[in-house]
């Protein structure tokens, strides 16, 4: 005779995290997966469920980057965890970077911007002899 372990739970209240899965509202922790019908506005007021715009995640694992792209809207959706001991990203890199906190391991860095490489006009009214 089979035997089905079914737990059932209640979340605490948790809130700035990003729940995402593109074949629906499956979500997997290590080995658990959830269900979760329920509202994640009313629970989590800062939480957001849309693509966080990884930059891979595709396998192999070496592959994976979890870093954000443009666009995100995990990009300064966080909240300040400086109280618990940390400051940087993974990366090491200093948060934040924008005007707030990036979701997730890593912050987000803009990229700078290309150095211009327009040549200077040409003087005007100079006479070469």
């Amino acid at each position: 005779m089979p035997v089905n372990n079914t737990r059932y739970f209640t979340f605490a209240a948790h809130n700035y995290n990003n729940y995402y899965d593109t074949s629906g509202n499956i979500y997997t922790y290590g080995s658990i997966s959830v269900a979760y019908s329920g509202n994640l506005a009313a629970q989590e007021t800062n939480s957001i469920k849309t693509d966080p715009l990884f930059l891979s995640t595709w396998p192999p694992y070496q592959a994976m980057n979890f870093k954000l792209q443009t666009g995100s809207d995990a990009i300064d959706a966080g909240t300040d965890l400086s109280f618990t001991g940390f400051s940087t990203d993974k990366d090491g890199i200093s948060r934040p970077q924008g005007v707030a906190w990036d979701i997730g391991a890593y912050e987000y860095v803009q990229a700078a911007p290309p150095p211009d490489t327009t040549p200077p006009a040409a003087p005007s009214g100079v006479t070469i002899q």
